[in-house]
């Protein structure tokens, strides 16, 4: 009987791991996003990081816009 699981959807705190497993991204996007400032690294320990699930579902949740156009972008050619 694991009446002491925590699962991704219920633990405020994950891990680098969990939290790209939780969010669908893979865990060098994590990183990335840790190193660029759009996610906060908290460090309760020395070689643990973890991630707040809050900030992850909120930077999910700014990042629902539509696809912008840029570099690699073909354009239809109407003739």
């Amino acid at each position: 009987m694991a009446t002491g699981t925590i699962t991704c959807e219920s633990a405020r705190w994950l891990t680098v791991d969990a939290a790209a497993s939780y969010s669908g991204l893979s865990v060098k996007t994590i990183r990335r996003l840790l190193a660029g400032g759009r996610l906060t690294a908290h460090r309760p320990v020395r070689g643990r990081v973890i991630v707040d699930r809050r900030q992850v579902d909120a930077l999910l949740e700014g990042s629902t816009g539509s696809v912008r156009g840029g570099r690699g972008m073909r354009q239809a050619v109407t003739a």
